[in-house]
């Protein structure tokens, strides 16, 4: 435009919608075109001044540019410097004017309310007083380098308020010329742009924040599309992890990682492990760009950022966790298969909660206690009232710091009512870091029983045989003392016949471990050496199978070898047609004592015209050993056919009893007689 534009109405502009009363017909003559475009923008800020001044000032930021193209139409369009200045004043803005030096000639009364003090103050070059003076010079450089072109001037600078305190400012101005078309100056205005930098300096700050920590992660992270599940972006752990660059992540989807291979599978993996809304947790197999399978455990979060959804991922690579777990299960599975085997029971006691805990085959077999949630008295009660205080004494060495083992052996009570021994062994595993003192101890327990009882056992034979030795002795001694010395040969012959049967007794007991012997193999051993396999006289047996303490066998043996001296000598075991019947049952007592009858029959020897005339030593022999050593009855009989001796022998004698006296020992003052063998 080269002409001056007309100036503004001074009435108030209505439209016809609005009031349906026709307007003046110059009103729309009244307003210049250049201005239709801004004055509905401008026709805003009062509702800003409403709001109050910092709204305003927002507003005006805002409509900034509109702004500009209103003060340039009204300066045009006012035909009047007051006019233009009292309009200026009307708007929420800092509005200002320059001459084409650059000097301030014109500042509205924004200026005042703002920074306290008077407009004239800031004119010319006043301005400066109020801006920061590290921005000035910046200031003047980019106003001359606009001026200088004539083109639009754009700066932002810090003043300082009334107040004190510093507002950070944006300038726009756009040249503005005279009647004839020169070069006039500039019109503009400054908004506070205050909070809005904050704003843009604390989003940027959040952003450095959030990359931060995002770069920063000590875990992979792996942006996805959620509907394609293309990898958007990662970070450098992740890259450091699966050993891809950022640009080749960006080419892979998160199928080409997952071992599934497959979106379908992922997504329904994921449904299947919802932790909460748009949330997962699972785990899974991740393969790195060598080709290697890791385990990883993955965390996802759905969120939208920038209008776009994108799901947020953080991989933790678990596969040395996962590999120290399952090397953990295998060591406690094999521990379990070997306490199993070992019939092993484990047990635990908290010092500090006296809570104790068992498990294993001993807890089942001896469920005197429940499994778990016993205090330190409830262990100790069912322990046999012999045992208990050893077990606690032990025990408390331990709980109270003297000692850092626990051994002991008890009795405890068995489902079927009787006792079973066991050894429980133990140690501290958990101590007070401070003062070192026992928190929890933990050991094993295990049935003993049968070890014990084969102590016993092992104890009892020791105790037996260190009895029968002394016992043998003894019987050789006085077989040595009592048997006839005038024929050296037959006093050898006899002292090893004797002997022998000793020996066979205890060649018998060693092999049922001392625990007896059976009547019938006792029998049979003795009369093995007087029966010749190629014929001549033989041995009858009957009766039923009846086992022998070892007091009984040897005390039977000597008889039994007696009686075989003497029918090989002089009886039927002298004679080739000779036979001798061994007969023996179990017979009613009285008083319902059980005892044992034997009989040794002999037939087919030499004639017998009468008794012996004398008593010999084998009677005394027979009389040691069954009458007083095992308490039995003896008779015998002189028969025409041959010898009938019998015996009746109290079985409780026959099955346990152990007499300490030699067999063969005589009575006191008692000189055993040294004939051969007579009617008793």
């Amino acid at each position: 435009m080269t002409s001056r534009p007309e100036p503004l109405s001074t009435a108030p502009h209505t439209s016809p919608e609005a009031t349906g009363v026709a307007a003046p017909r110059r009103a729309a003559r009244e307003i210049p075109w250049p201005l239709w475009g801004v004055l509905p923008a401008a026709a805003l800020l009062p509702l800003g001044m409403a709001a109050g001044w910092p709204a305003a000032l927002g507003l005006a930021a805002a409509l900034s540019l509109p702004l500009l193209l209103l003060l340039r139409g009204w300066r045009a369009a006012a035909g009047g410097e007051a006019r233009f200045r009292a309009m200026a004043d009307t708007v929420p803005a800092l509005v200002w004017m320059t001459d084409p030096e650059g000097r301030l000639i014109f500042a509205n009364r924004r200026y005042e309310e703002m920074f306290g003090r008077p407009v004239a103050a800031m004119l010319g070059h006043g301005w400066r007083d109020i801006v920061l003076p590290e921005d000035v010079e910046a200031a003047v450089a980019a106003f001359r380098a606009a001026a200088a072109r004539r083109r639009p001037f754009r700066h932002e600078l810090r003043v300082r308020d009334a107040a004190g305190a510093v507002r950070w400012l944006r300038c726009e101005a756009d040249p503005w010329h005279g009647p004839g078309g020169e070069f006039a100056g500039y019109v503009g205005c400054n908004v506070d742009i205050t909070e809005a930098r904050a704003a843009e300096a604390a989003l940027r700050a959040s952003e450095a924040r959030q990359r931060a920590l995002f770069e920063s992660a000590p875990f992979a992270v792996i942006v996805i599309d959620p509907a394609t599940h293309r990898i958007l972006e990662v970070n450098d752990r992740a890259c450091l992890d699966y050993g891809y660059t950022r640009e080749e992540f960006t080419r892979l989807s998160i199928a080409d990682i997952d071992a599934l291979g497959d979106s379908a599978a992922i997504r329904s993996r994921g449904r299947a492990h919802a932790v909460g809304p748009d949330a997962q947790e699972f785990e899974a197999r991740h393969r790195l760009k060598s080709g290697a399978l890791r385990d990883v455990l993955v965390r996802v979060q759905g969120v939208r950022i920038g209008g776009q959804d994108v799901t947020y991922g953080a991989h933790f690579d678990i596969t040395d966790r996962k590999a120290a777990e399952a090397a953990l299960r295998a060591s406690e599975t094999r521990l379990r298969l070997a306490i199993e085997a070992a019939e092993f029971g484990t047990w635990e006691y908290d010092v500090r909660r006296d809570l104790g805990r068992r498990a294993g085959r001993l807890a089942d077999a001896l469920p005197a206690l429940p499994p778990e949630g016993f205090g330190l008295a409830a262990w100790l009660a069912p322990i046999h009232p012999e045992d208990r205080p050893r077990a606690e004494a032990a025990l408390r060495e331990v709980l109270e710091g003297r000692s850092p083992r626990f051994e002991a052996e008890f009795r405890l009570p068995a489902p079927d009512g009787g006792w079973r021994w066991v050894a429980s062994r133990g140690a501290v595993v958990e101590r007070d870091e401070a003062t070192g003192a026992p928190l929890l101890v933990a050991g094993v327990a295990r049935d003993v029983t049968a070890r014990r009882e084969a102590e016993e056992r092992q104890a009892l034979l020791t105790r037996e045989l260190d009895h029968r030795a002394r016992n043998a002795l003894a019987v050789v001694q006085a077989a040595l003392r009592l048997t006839p010395r005038e024929d050296p040969e037959a006093f050898a012959r006899t002292v090893e016949g004797r002997v022998a049967a000793l020996a066979r007794a205890h060649t018998l007991l060693a092999r049922g471990n001392w625990r007896g012997v059976e009547l019938r193999a006792l029998v049979e051993g003795a009369l093995t050496p007087f029966l010749s396999p190629q014929g001549g006289p033989r041995a009858v047996l009957e009766g039923p199978a009846l086992l022998l303490s070892p007091g009984a066998a040897q005390a039977l043996s000597m008889a039994f070898h007696e009686l075989a001296t003497n029918a090989a000598k002089h009886g039927a075991l002298s004679s080739h047609s000779g036979q001798v019947a061994i007969c023996w049952e179990v017979l009613p007592g009285q008083e319902g004592e059980e005892v044992l009858s034997l009989a040794w029959a002999e037939t087919g020897g030499p004639p017998v015209a009468a008794p012996p005339r004398r008593r010999g030593f084998g009677s005394s022999v027979l009389q040691a050993t069954v009458g007083r050593q095992l308490g039995g009855s003896i008779a015998l009989r002189w028969r025409p056919e041959g010898l009938l001796w019998q015996a009746m022998v109290p079985m409780r004698r026959i099955r346990g009893a152990v007499e300490e006296e030699p067999a063969l020992s005589a009575p006191a003052g008692e000189v055993p007689p040294r004939q051969s063998v007579t009617q008793a």
